[in-house]
C-alpha cells in the first residue's frame, strides 16, 4: 500500500491541500520549466501559476483533494511524478482526465474518484484513507466528523501504486514467473 495509507483500523491521518476544478498538467507543471533536468528541480514549481509558493507549503503525507476534471491538458508523465516527488500521499478529485487518472498509476500515485470528500473538506483538513473498508474518516478540529465511501480500488492496481508504478510491478511479476526474483 502506499506509505502511509494503512489498511483497518488505525489508519494515519493527512493533511488536506484543496484545489479547485480543471486543474490542467500545466498548472501541475507549467511548460517553462519542462526543460529542467530533474523530476526534483521540476518539483520546486508544481502548481505554481495558481498558488506560488506552494512547494514550500506541501508536506510529506498531505493529500489533494480537487474538483472535476482534474489533470487534464497534456499527457505528461512528469505530473503525477511530480506530485509524488513532492510526498503528497494521494490524489482524490470529482473525476480525473482518463490520461492523467492512468500516468499516475503507471508511476505509483494513488487517485481516488469521490464527488462527496470534496465540498466537505478545505485546506488543512484532515482526513484518513482507509483502503480495506474504502471509506475517508473526516476529523474535524480533532472530533469524528464521520465517514465518506469511495468505491473499491482494484487489488492489481493496488498492488501497482504499492510497488511504485507499472514498470516495477511487471518487473517483480515477470521475475517470480521466471523463477528469478530474488
Amino acid at each position: 500500500m502506499p506509505a502511509g495509507i494503512r489498511a483497518g483500523t488505525g489508519t494515519e491521518r493527512s493533511r488536506v491541500i484543496r484545489l479547485g476544478d480543471n486543474i490542467d498538467t500545466d498548472i501541475v507543471i507549467p511548460t517553462q520549466y519542462m526543460t529542467l533536468p530533474s523530476v526534483r528541480d521540476m518539483s520546486r514549481y508544481a502548481f505554481s501559476p495558481i498558488w506560488p509558493d506552494f512547494a514550500d507549503f506541501v508536506r510529506p503525507g498531505d493529500v489533494i483533494v480537487a474538483g472535476r476534471n482534474f489533470g487534464s491538458g497534456s499527457s505528461r508523465e512528469q505530473a503525477p511524478e511530480i506530485i509524488k516527488e513532492l510526498g503528497i500521499r494521494c490524489v482524490i478529485a470529482v473525476s480525473f482526465s482518463r490520461l492523467f487518472y492512468r500516468n499516475a498509476l503507471n508511476n505509483g500515485l494513488l487517485v481516488i474518484e469521490s464527488a462527496e470528500l470534496p465540498p466537505r473538506v478545505e485546506t488543512g483538513s484532515v482526513i484518513g484513507i482507509d483502503l480495506d473498508r474504502c471509506v475517508f474518516g473526516i476529523t474535524d478540529a480533532g472530533a469524528d466528523a464521520g465517514e465518506i465511501p469511495f468505491g473499491k480500488i482494484p487489488e492489481q492496481l493496488m498492488e501497482m501504486v504499492a510497488e511504485g508504478g507499472l514498470v516495477a510491478y511487471w518487473s517483480r511479476v515477470n521475475a517470480e514467473a521466471s523463477g528469478t526474483a530474488s
